[in-house]
């Protein structure tokens, strides 16, 4: 009996202690809400290991979410809301635009939101663009499932940029406008190194890498929401596009870059 009562009374010291112990917190994420199907899934692609690789190189643990809005964008943005680990988005593709979308975001963005290009988005708090300011860019966004390249027009988003539009439209070469550099070839290297599979780096690859590393080190201190907002008006970083800082609503001293189209080819211009 004496043996029997000492194994129960340490299995009882045991238990204590574990509930005494504090529990583990679910690491911090960042959400990547962008299209990862359909015509538009090259924008989730060309960002997904970019970001990663940002968020590495600011020696932050955090971890992507990547979230498909392909479909159900409204949906997906109020669970990525209800999410308590997640303490940032970063959002891209052509749903942005889109009128549910648009509602959505105006109710449930209470996190720091960086947004990858001209993509339509609300321009409310908390949203940041990463694209030029005071630019005319237009049309932003297109659809590419019924869209036809008109020769009258001469420029345009993001959107003009994908390999998809210069496959539906092979006598295009619009200009494209954007704060993007396309990624040299050191920064592809290593983009293309980090993960099996990975497309060419293109021009939102650069624009999501900044992003990492901008937000890796920004909420590096930020315990709650409040925080991470404060903290993105506070923080710079000199990224692979430049100083990274922002105002509300918009990248101070945005880059501006100019590429044309050459069937999937991007021509930086002078």
């Amino acid at each position: 009996m004496g043996v029997r009562r000492f194994v129960l009374a340490a299995i009882a010291a045991a238990l204590a202690l574990a509930a005494c112990a504090p529990a583990s917190q679910p690491p911090r994420r960042i959400a990547l809400l962008a299209p990862f199907e359909g015509r538009y899934r090259e924008v989730g692609y060309d960002a997904l290991y970019a970001l990663r690789l940002g968020l590495a190189d600011s020696g932050s643990n955090m971890i992507v979410n990547a979230i498909d809005i392909s479909r159900e964008a409204d949906v997906r943005i109020y669970a990525a809301y209800r999410d308590p680990t997640i303490v940032a988005w970063v959002l891209a593709g052509p749903q942005l635009a889109q009128r549910d979308v648009h509602i959505s975001l105006r109710s449930y963005i209470t996190l720091p939101s960086l947004v990858l290009g001209s993509w339509g988005a609300p321009q409310v708090a908390a949203v940041y663009l990463m694209a030029p300011s005071n630019v005319s860019i237009g049309p932003a966004v297109v659809p590419l499932d019924t869209y036809r390249w008109d020769d009258d027009e001469d420029h345009g988003g993001d959107v003009f940029a994908l390999r998809e539009f210069a496959r539906l439209n092979p006598g295009a070469d619009p200009v494209i406008v954007t704060a993007a550099a396309l990624p040299d070839e050191a920064l592809a290297r290593r983009i293309k190194a980090s993960g099996l599979f990975v497309p060419e780096p293109r021009l939102h690859a650069s624009l999501a890498y900044d992003a990492g590393l901008f937000l890796g080190g920004a909420l590096a201190d930020a315990d709650t929401r409040a925080d991470a907002l404060e903290a993105v008006l506070r923080y710079e970083v000199e990224g692979y596009n430049g100083t990274i800082a922002f105002d509300p609503g918009g990248w101070r001293d945005a880059p501006v870059h100019r590429y044309r189209v050459t069937g999937e080819t991007l021509v930086k211009l002078p």
